[in-house]
């Protein structure tokens, strides 16, 4: 079973070994030709289909999304596979996707999808495992950028950013998720901003990718000026309220 006290190296070992000897042929038997089936009778593309359940006898707890991006890859269905893995600070998920050929993990650990649900469903109803679902269900196609130790990947609701744990056994780890919104220009930026982790602004500053460096001084300084005006507003108001 992995664990998250694992070196990267049994890490790699363990997950690769469940999912190849016994998660893969469970798929192949049971799932496989009835995703085939269904990716041919739908008509709106992408797709992703509800998740399917498998704990292997070695105690690893998997998650397995079928999806495609369009009817011609139904002789050959992606899809996302989780391995989730309890902790007493949470639950960590390591990804993988079948489909693509290179041995890349991606962790994300309980703090990601802490974020992911105050930002973007800020629905406290959820449980964990609902707000990961939710997560894959609605980012499954993000690709992973890496540049030099930092890790971003553009979703269809955001960024996810992280960093590289080790090139050597391809494991990545995401630290946290930013908003569409959170990046998008509007009257509530600075107020966005202001609640952004500065580990996470350093993160985008810290990524290569221009536009977003070029948001985060932007926004940064729209941040600092709309919160002085923010300071001064409540006395102002206070003030023209008043009766002589």
């Amino acid at each position: 079973m992995l664990t998250h006290t694992m070196t990267y190296k049994q890490m790699q070992e363990e997950f690769f070994y469940d999912m190849n000897n016994l998660l893969l042929p469970h798929l192949i038997k049971v799932y496989d030709k009835r995703a085939k089936r269904a990716i041919l009778k739908t008509t709106k593309f992408p797709i992703i289909f509800n998740p399917v359940y498998y704990t292997s006898k070695r105690q690893n707890r998997w998650i397995i999304m079928y999806y495609a991006i369009d009817k011609k890859l139904a002789h050959d269905a992606s899809c996302v596979i989780l391995l989730t893995v309890n902790t007493p600070e949470g639950v960590y998920v390591y990804r993988k996707d079948m489909g693509s050929f290179d041995m890349l993990i991606t962790v994300y650990p309980p703090h990601f999808f802490s974020r992911y649900r105050s930002r973007q469903l800020k629905d406290n109803s959820l449980t964990t495992e609902e707000v990961i679902i939710q997560f894959f269900k609605n980012n499954f196609d993000g690709i992973i950028a890496r540049r030099d130790n930092i890790a971003e990947s553009a979703l269809r609701e955001g960024y996810a950013l992280g960093e590289v744990l080790s090139r050597e056994y391809n494991l990545t780890m995401m630290k946290t998720f930013i908003t569409s919104k959170m990046l998008r220009e509007d009257q509530s930026l600075g107020i966005i901003w202001q609640n952004m982790d500065q580990d996470e602004i350093n993160f985008l500053k810290r990524s290569g990718n221009k536009k977003l460096i070029e948001k985060v001084n932007d926004n940064i300084q729209r941040a600092r000026i709309q919160l002085e005006i923010k300071a001064m507003t409540p006395t102002l108001q206070q003030e023209d309220i008043k009766k002589p």
